[in-house]
């Protein structure tokens, strides 16, 4: 897989995973990647909903197959099935990112 399309592919998961994670978890009443509203200097960075601001970070190990067909995936290193006789290449990469979250506050 060339490097843009391995970019492009790559930013647009995550964009997904940070999307259906925000939907699953309105519910529980955590905002995911919430912008900061307040900085106090003993406490620390709060979100929209009054609760510390954390960062969920990530560093996952990743890898792209280039089929003899000409098909790519990306896939989270030691997950995923395959079959078949096709030959492929497979590489990987490392990628980091942190997502802000907020959890709700006891009241």
């Amino acid at each position: 897989m060339e490097l843009d399309k391995f970019v492009s592919k790559t930013l647009c998961m995550i964009s997904k995973g940070v999307h259906d994670a925000q939907k699953e978890c309105s519910e529980y009443g955590v905002i995911i990647n919430d912008a900061p509203s307040s900085l106090h200097k003993d406490n620390g960075v709060y979100g929209s909903n009054y609760s510390i601001l954390q960062k969920v970070e990530f560093d996952v190990a990743i890898t792209t197959e280039d089929t003899s067909n000409g098909e790519g995936k990306i896939s989270v290193l030691g997950i995923g099935v395959g079959g078949g006789t096709h030959s492929k290449d497979t590489y990987t990469s490392r990628v980091k990112f942190n997502v802000p979250i907020s959890f709700p506050r006891e009241e």
